[in-house]
């Protein structure tokens, strides 16, 4: 019976992908053998997208391809030991334009002396200088192993529907993997090195490891081609796209609420401008967002507090919830919800996230000095913010600020706000810029 339902979600798996553009992926390989009409068996069964191959000859050559950066997913199935300063740069490059990037089973082995290497892909089974392949109590491999292995994360896009398997495949132990990985997989069997697949983000990239994968009996098996199928189809930007939004020529897309504070378009950014005797002013989506990873840049004048709403509504009746043992009363209209501030003050909590027009502070950073003295008065900063369910993490300038669980509202409009300043007549101005989103 599982049989028959994998099998069924693979058809309509390639039912789906019959109308949908192929992804361009590049397998990378190199450095370790394999058995390779087996293994490339399972990208040419694969209808969702087409593939080639770039094979490294001398240290990490099949980065230096001219055509690197048009594919959408590049699958690392190679285990080079030197890579020069050059290639580097090349592969560093895939994280900068946000390639989808799917290493499997031996490519945890690569780059023995490159720390940045291992810290990217969240692992590396460490090798002693001199004894490439050693097997030790501490650290090995053991091939022709029956695996049992076990869905951790069972509502993730890459394994929700799949039920734990068996498969015939080969073992590590002794790797060591990152405090910040997502695991999948993992394994119930005693020798074998735990999780056994992972996923994690660098730069603009989604990255999954996959540690299963040595030979025929693995490549042959359902549950693992669907697992490299999803793979592919999560990692690829195609599937998960960084959408623009704002186009830096008008402002479709979003919609003015609360006060009358001042937006327009100035050398690709939207400025928004301070107005005396109004309330604080909101230029916001008009589409909500539930999980997501937004981007932005902005410039504030010292004397005007700002920030970013996520996740946020304005209802068009009187509306109540319930928050910190209190009933909070908003009124028709109110922007309310997750803000994550921008305080050009000697609080400097750029950064936090307090809910507007409810609960106040839920993450401040009053310790979180690194965060306080990440934020640069005058000119650009740069916010990363992650909403993934209940998780809400931001970054101020690539130094973490918050991070904390938040349940109250799951989904909700994106906005841009300009503080109101009472009285005073003198205009004080914030810009937003390179406002990108990420839908997870």
């Amino acid at each position: 019976m599982k049989t028959f339902v994998l099998l069924l979600m693979m058809a309509v798996s390639v039912a789906i992908a019959a109308d949908a553009p192929k992804l361009k992926v590049l397998v990378v390989t190199g450095g370790h053998g394999f058995q390779r009409d087996a293994f490339f068996q399972v990208f040419k069964d694969n209808p969702e997208i087409t593939f080639s191959e770039a094979k490294h000859t001398k240290d990490a050559t099949g980065y230096e391809r001219d055509d690197l950066l048009s594919h959408d997913v590049v699958v690392l199935y190679d285990m080079p030991k030197t890579i020069t300063e050059p290639q580097k740069e090349k592969f560093l490059s895939l994280f900068k334009k946000g390639s989808g990037v799917l290493i499997m089973h031996h490519a945890l082995v690569s780059y023995q002396h490159w720390s940045e290497y291992e810290r990217i892909i969240g692992g590396r089974y460490p090798e002693e200088d001199g004894k490439s392949g050693a097997v030790t109590e501490q650290v090995g491999w053991q091939h022709d192993v029956d695996v049992p292995v076990v869905i951790v994360a069972k509502e993730h896009p890459i394994t929700k529907g799949l039920k734990d398997f068996l498969i015939h495949d080969e073992i590590y132990w002794g790797f060591r993997v990152g405090s910040d990985v997502q695991p999948l997989l993992t394994t119930t069997h005693p020798k074998s090195g735990k999780p056994l697949m992972w996923t994690r983000r660098e730069g603009n990239s989604r990255l999954v490891y996959l540690q299963l994968g040595h030979g025929p009996s693995a490549f042959k098996d359902a549950n693992f081609r669907e697992l490299v199928a999803r793979s592919i189809k999560w990692v690829a930007p195609a599937g998960g796209r960084w959408t623009d939004l704002f186009n830096g020529k008008n402002l479709d897309g979003w919609v003015q609420r609360g006060g009358k504070a001042k937006y327009e378009i100035e050398d690709d950014a939207i400025v928004g401008s301070s107005a005396p005797n109004t309330p604080n002013s909101f230029l916001c989506t008009t589409r909500d967002y539930t999980n997501f990873v937004l981007e932005l840049e902005f410039k504030v004048d010292p004397r005007l507090n700002s920030g970013v709403q996520i996740r946020s509504h304005a209802f068009d009746k009187p509306t109540q919830f319930e928050g910190k043992g209190r009933t909070i009363k908003v009124g028709a209209g109110r922007v309310h919800g997750l803000q994550v501030e921008i305080d050009p003050s000697a609080r400097a909590w750029t950064g936090g996230v307090q809910e507007e027009g409810g609960r106040a502070w839920l993450n401040d950073l009053k310790n979180n000095e690194a965060a306080r003295r990440a934020f640069k008065p005058e000119v650009w900063n740069h916010f990363r913010i992650e909403c993934n369910g209940p998780s809400i993490k931001t970054w101020i300038n690539d130094v973490p600020a918050a991070d904390f669980q938040d349940e109250r509202v799951s989904s909700g409009f994106i906005a841009l706000q300009v503080h109101g300043v009472g009285r005073n007549e003198e205009t004080r101005r914030v810009r937003f810029r390179n406002i990108r989103l990420l839908e997870l």
